[in-house]
């Protein structure tokens, strides 16, 4: 089974968490606060 992970907004997170399942996009969403470091280059 596919798994994707992606980053959003906190305040954006509920909403597209919502959408994605009720359009049968996702059949079910994990939802976690996350710190991300990235490089410049």
């Amino acid at each position: 089974m596919p798994t994707a992970y992606i980053t959003a907004p906190p305040d954006a997170a509920d909403e597209l968490a919502e959408t994605l399942v009720e359009e049968r996009l996702a059949a079910c969403v994990n939802r976690l606060e996350t710190t991300s470091t990235s490089s410049s280059s």
